[in-house]
């Protein structure tokens, strides 16, 4: 949503760290890229628009490379927010609204195309899920 309108949609698949992001009545595919999900890609029509790739094992941030533009994208080590560097300059960020809410309120640079916009927010929620598995797994524990 952007003020009273909404922007995109984003369908998440149950089975896999993949979906469908639709905005301005086209869809693009998003998706984890090969089986250790350190490379996350945007696609249209085959065509890769975006990729983030973690930049290590145990990192919690991920390059952005969207066209001739790379940004860095860095989870908050004690938190659930977010925040979208260019050249070590914060330009955005994804910051949840309350402790025990789902939404969040985002500010992405207009230089990016909203579907890479939308992108970076899905990866935002993909990383919250994988937290979230992992507290579970370790409290069954």
């Amino acid at each position: 949503m952007q003020s009273d309108s909404v922007v995109a949609e984003i369908r998440m698949s149950r089975w896999r760290e993949k979906g469908v992001l639709e905005v301005g009545g086209l869809h693009y595919a998003v998706h984890c890229e090969g089986a250790t999900g350190r490379a996350f890609v945007l696609s249209r029509d085959a065509t890769e628009l975006a990729r983030a790739e973690k930049t290590g094992w145990l990192s919690r941030s991920f390059t952005v490379n969207h066209g001739e533009r790379t940004y860095r994208l860095e989870q908050q080590w004690f938190g659930r927010s977010f925040f979208l560097l260019d050249n070590g300059r914060e330009v955005g960020s994804v910051v949840p609204r309350g402790m025990v809410t789902r939404k969040a309120s985002v500010s992405l640079p207009d230089e990016l195309p909203m579907p890479v916009r939308i992108f970076v927010i899905w990866l935002t929620v993909i990383l919250k899920k994988r937290d979230a598995d992992a507290a579970a797994i370790t409290a069954g524990a």
